[in-house]
């Protein structure tokens, strides 16, 4: 080989060593945002004297502890689950100062105890809360409401399913009858995860009969009509983990927060009435909800049987219990989960929590809007969901510019809402009741009643596709 051919040679091996070594700092710049704490083991190559890689092995990403606030902002713009590392003072009540920067060791719930046997997605500890209270965008669009959840094969790790009528009919329970639900039951053992850590196969049963049965369609929508006004959606709660190099949005649900204030005025016969009125917690009253909160305690409701598996879930999770919160003593606020400011917000608002719609009708087909005097109110299936999912002293942290907490839409509903007549209405109602029984009574959807109101409202954005699509095949 001639010297000229050596030095060539040389040089080849000698930049390809530096590549190599510099593969890892030049890779930091380029990751995707978007990536989780994941191993593919189909990149581990068979071979002799190959270790294995461990699955505690971190990738070679930055951690969110040196990320900047630039980055930090992009990153919230498409995952609101990086809205409480944002040091911006305009997202935050009047109290935050700079002693209040949440960090991301700050996220860890410290108070449950940690599972050191468990997968990552099992340390409850990662679980936390963010109330993203803005309908709008920052280009002041509407961003409207996408909900999702954890499927529950994903929750537990079954085994894919094997049959599509299985997987089709697992998809929306809420709308099936008491008969397919049996058959459903019936065809669980063989999806079941028998070596589960955590939760045994009576947890998992379990979780179908008082949670799962309830799931519905995820709510999708850009606005939310009340009598003659619109407004525009977008507000949510969403569920959270904290791994060293990512914060996983694991879900994404539609809330209502608060827009009203009550005034009780005492009647001369004894009797008590009241009244409703604007009172968004912007301006003056910014400081009504806080920027941090913890879980601080988990009620039950009326409909389900506390027993002794939801008492182990309850352990496991930290805390709960079977007593019911009732509004003036009266009206049941099912699933509530009291949420208590931190000593950083003094000013904020105590007694309220997150707890599924009932006070009245209207609010059901409002979620996503301001619409409460104060609580965070969801819908049925999700006030469960939470309930189960949500460990005792989670934190949750409430986010908003207020120029963006609330938008009213001025033209009137006639578009977003097609049913114009008590004989329409009655038709969709016996509709409804007719083909999903099971779904009309959960949503207290009558054969007859008022043709716009919210039980209405609420079923004809679940159902209406579908009932539009039967009529104009059936004329």
């Amino acid at each position: 080989m001639s010297l000229r051919h050596q030095k060539i040679l040389k040089f080849t091996f000698g930049a390809a060593t530096i590549l190599l070594l510099a593969y890892p700092f030049f890779r930091k710049g380029n990751i995707s945002e978007n990536a989780g704490y994941f191993i593919n083991n189909a990149l581990q190559f068979s071979c002799k004297n190959c270790r294995p890689i461990k699955k505690t092995t971190p990738p070679p990403r930055d951690s969110i502890a040196i990320y900047s606030q630039e980055r930090i902002q992009r990153l919230a713009q498409k995952n609101p689950c990086y809205l409480p590392l944002i040091q911006d003072s305009t997202y935050w009540s009047p109290e935050f100062d700079s002693t209040k920067f949440v960090q991301y060791a700050n996220l860890f719930n410290t108070a449950i105890d940690v599972h050191k046997s468990l997968v990552d997605s099992l340390t409850f500890r990662r679980r936390y809360l963010v109330a993203d209270l803005m309908v709008l965008h920052e280009d002041s669009t509407i961003k409207g409401n996408r909900e999702f959840y954890p499927g529950i094969n994903i929750l537990f790790n079954w085994k894919p399913y094997k049959s599509d009528w299985l997987s089709k009919h697992m998809m929306y329970p809420l709308y099936h009858s008491d008969s397919l639900i049996d058959i459903l039951r019936d065809s669980l053992p063989h999806y079941l995860n028998t070596s589960h850590p955590i939760f045994s196969v009576e947890d998992q049963m379990n979780f179908f009969e008082k949670i799962w049965r309830y799931h519905g369609k995820p709510i999708e929508k850009k606005y939310s009509v009340s009598g003659n006004s619109v407004y525009a959606s977008g507000q949510q709660i969403c569920m959270c983990e904290a791994y060293w190099d990512t914060l996983q949005w694991v879900g994404s649900v539609a809330v209502s927060s608060k827009r009203l204030g009550i005034h009780f005025t005492d009647e001369e016969d004894g009797s008590q009435t009241s009244t409703t009125y604007s009172h968004l917690p912007t301006g003056r009253i910014r400081d009504y909800y806080g920027g941090s909160y913890t879980i601080s305690s988990k009620f039950w409701e009326r409909r389900r049987a506390y027993e002794a598996l939801d008492r182990r879930h309850d352990s496991i999770m930290g805390g709960g219990h079977h007593r019911i919160v009732r509004y003036k003593n009266r009206v049941e606020l099912p699933n509530f989960l009291t949420i208590l400011p931190t000593k950083d917000y003094p000013g904020a608002m105590l007694d309220n929590g997150i707890h599924e719609v009932s006070l009245r009708q209207m609010p059901r087909n409002m979620l996503g809007t301001s619409n409460s005097i104060g609580c965070l109110r969801v819908s049925d299936y999700v006030s469960k969901f939470l309930r189960w999912w949500v460990p005792q002293d989670c934190h949750l942290y409430v986010a908003y510019q207020p120029h963006r907490y609330h938008y009213q839409i001025p033209d009137g509903d006639h578009a977003f809402f097609p049913i114009t007549t008590q004989e329409e209405g009655d038709q969709f109602r016996a509709w409804v009741n007719d083909n999903y029984p099971f779904y009309a009574k959960q949503v207290n959807l009558g054969r007859t009643g008022e043709f716009k109101n919210g039980y209405i409202r609420q079923a004809y954005l679940d159902l209406g596709n579908e009932f539009e699509q039967r009529e104009k095949h059936s004329r």
